[in-house]
């Protein structure tokens, strides 16, 4: 141990003794690469190409708009900075006006999960051609054929459906994940062209309360995410903003400092139930027995306004009490649609009178 404290030592008084023949010498600056330079536009101006990689980030040729959409509806505005025709770099546009003064600011909007899309466009496993299967399904075999063939054995395979079945047998699927009007508007413009039948893209994916569809006849029949800065109670039942709904959710914690509380009902820990002021963890599959608990209570204590349910719901509509099923007019006519229900009509010496709602 002795002898090691003496190298140092001696190994501290060397190097102090090179620094200060250094200083001495009047060359201070030999011991950085970096030296100070008193006039810049000097002739000697030493080699700084270096800064040109800095430079170099913030050069485009020119700038592009896109909204992002990874299966958030968020469609946030972003400004795409194109050099030599591909994406360099991304920015939140932060020009989302403020209707309401008294509601916090949406700005900038837009997210880690959207600023990615610039590298997804380039990544090496992105498809940029149609491929075909070459083997038996679920072998993972495939072939590269060319956009002509593909056009054309889909345009036959759709031929073969009407001239075999007749229209109205054909159902086109718009993919799920970005759920973006442009997306959608190509399937859904060709499904009417051609007679195809397209179904709701939530009710394909099942990613929201079909609930909502079943009550309502809207998956959205909702409000915009500014209101929750209103709000006195918020419970975050099937959500986690933090990890889903990134650009929104500090309207949630904007709201908590506004006076509400925030509940969460999540098995998991997750990154938005650590901030609640009650985190209370149902098990897994347990949530539709939890939310008929709160419809059960809402009865019972009378919470809900009547007008609203009878004009907005579903309610109002018969249900057989043989069975628990709504009646349908297949229940009461010879080859009658199991897609039209009954309501009872008031207006109409209360006999059932049928309803233009179909089964969603």
């Amino acid at each position: 141990m002795k002898l090691w404290k003496l190298k140092r030592r001696d190994f501290l008084k060397g190097l102090g003794a090179t620094a200060t023949g250094a200083v001495v010498s009047g060359n201070g600056w030999a011991l950085n690469r970096l030296e100070p330079i008193a006039n810049t536009l000097n002739t000697e101006y030493p080699y700084r190409s270096w800064e040109d990689l800095y430079r170099n980030e913030w050069d485009w040729d020119h700038i592009g708009h896109a909204a992002h959409c990874i299966n958030c509806m968020g469609n946030c505005g972003w400004n795409v900075y194109v050099k030599d025709g591909l994406v360099i770099r991304e920015e939140q546009i932060a020009k989302y006006p403020q209707v309401n003064p008294n509601v916090p600011d949406a700005n900038p909007r837009g997210c880690q999960k959207g600023a990615i899309h610039s590298t997804a466009m380039y990544e090496a496993d992105r498809l940029r051609y149609p491929l075909k299967r070459a083997g038996e399904r679920g072998e993972g075999k495939w072939q590269r054929i060319s956009w002509d063939q593909a056009t054309e054995e889909i345009a036959d395979k759709i031929i073969d459906i009407f001239e075999k079945y007749g229209p109205g047998k054909l159902k086109t699927h718009q993919g799920s994940g970005n759920q973006t009007m442009v997306r959608q508007s190509g399937p859904s413009r060709f499904a009417s062209l051609v007679g195809g039948i397209q179904l709701d893209g939530f009710t394909t994916v099942g990613d929201l309360i079909t609930g909502a569809h079943l009550a309502y006849g809207n998956p959205l029949e909702s409000f915009t995410s500014d209101a929750w800065f209103d709000a006195d109670y918020i419970l975050l039942g099937m959500i986690n903003p933090n990890a889903t709904r990134i650009p929104d959710a500090h309207y949630v914690w904007e709201a908590k400092y506004n006076g509400a509380r925030i509940a969460s009902t999540a098995p998991d820990y997750n990154p938005s139930s650590i901030h609640t002021d009650l985190w209370m963890p149902i098990k897994q599959g347990s949530d539709p027995f939890l939310g008929m608990s709160f419809v059960n209570v809402i009865i019972e204590e009378q919470l809900y306004r009547p007008e609203f349910m009878k004009e907005q719901t579903d309610l109002p509509m018969l249900v057989r009490t043989d069975n628990g099923k709504l009646l349908r007019e297949s229940d009461l006519v010879d080859g009658g649609s199991e897609e039209v229900f009954y309501h009872w009509d008031l207006n109409n010496k209360g006999s059932p009178q049928k309803t233009e709602n179909k089964a969603r």
